[in-house]
């Protein structure tokens, strides 16, 4: 796959790779970083989960405009001879600039207020159409299908079985929840609210120099939705809803749009994990992985109706 790779980068992109490794594993993508024969670095992603492709190739300029606009501190999509990515047989390839820092929660809060900010006030600037907010259950169809066959699974495969006893264990809570995200979506479409543009997934996607020096990375998720999708999960922290306000004085939260994001991420979330727990071709430890992440963090989450441990 890595000589593949490599050929494929150097067919697409104006460089000529010197080297390719292997980096950590994300949740929906394989990773490497690239180096030419400059010295310069690249972030190459490859992502074969279909439920996000389409999104993820959507968001792809909408990023590159915002980097343009001067939203800078961010991983951004670096231009090929044929656009922003490529595939690689049903795998997609994107390439980013690489920023040579770790993940981390050791940052500053008005900062990173104040960044989110940036982002959702510069909304009506970005010409190129992202991803809509439809208030919807994030597929549905997908969820219903998969949740029901597995609680009256006959596999003979053990780490089906086993995540099977998991969703019987917790059906109640999650049925209750599917319902209140039903529900609650009606009243959002009825209240027409602004949309921004928000990451999903912004507070553990932060590179962190110093507490005052910090990147925004991971944009797969990107959305025209309410401006909560990106605050509830700190909107408790005064010093980060300070630092919002400083951008965005008159933002006011609303409870039911809150919620909805909140809900709306645990299943998203719980559809990655479905995709991730039963994929056929996935190796049997990292299909465990999944499955005992999922325990502890989506439904360890659902037992408070507050699902503030997401870690994926």
């Amino acid at each position: 796959m890595e000589q593949e790779l490599i050929t494929s980068l150097d067919q697409f992109y104006n460089f000529k790779v010197k080297k390719c490794i292997a980096g950590p594993r994300q949740v929906v993508a394989q990773t490497y970083i690239v180096e030419d024969f400059s010295g310069k670095q690249y972030f190459c992603k490859l992502i074969d989960n279909p439920l996000l492709i389409p999104g993820i190739i959507q968001t792809l300029p909408v990023v590159e405009q915002m980097y343009l606009h001067g939203i800078d501190k961010i991983c951004y999509p670096i231009k090929g001879n044929k656009g922003l990515y490529f595939y690689l047989r049903n795998t997609l390839v994107v390439v980013f600039n690489y920023i040579a820092v770790n993940q981390g929660v050791n940052y500053d809060l008005y900062l990173l207020g104040s960044m989110i900010a940036k982002v959702h006030a510069i909304t009506d600037k970005i010409s190129i159409q992202a991803p809509i907010e439809k208030f919807e259950f994030p597929n549905y169809s997908y969820f219903s299908k998969t949740f029901e066959e597995t609680l009256i699974s006959e596999s003979i495969d053990d780490i089906t079985q086993q995540f099977k006893k998991l969703l019987q264990s917790h059906e109640t809570e999650i049925r209750k929840y599917v319902a209140e995200l039903m529900h609650i979506t009606d009243t959002c479409k009825r209240q027409q609210p602004d949309l921004v543009l928000t990451h999903g997934d912004i507070i553990t996607n932060v590179l962190v120099k110093a507490p005052n020096d910090v990147y925004i990375i991971d944009w797969d998720e990107m959305r025209l939705a309410p401006a909560e999708r990106d605050l509830w999960r700190k909107d408790e922290s005064i010093e980060f809803m300070h630092g919002y306000k400083s951008v965005r004085p008159n933002f006011i939260m609303n409870k039911d749009l809150r919620r909805y994001c909140m809900l709306q991420y645990y299943f998203d979330r719980m559809n990655i994990y479905f995709v991730e727990i039963l994929n056929p071709t996935a190796t049997n430890e990292y299909r465990l992985n999944r499955l005992q992440r999922f325990a502890n963090g989506n439904l360890a989450g659902s037992n408070q109706a507050k699902f503030e441990d997401k870690t994926l």
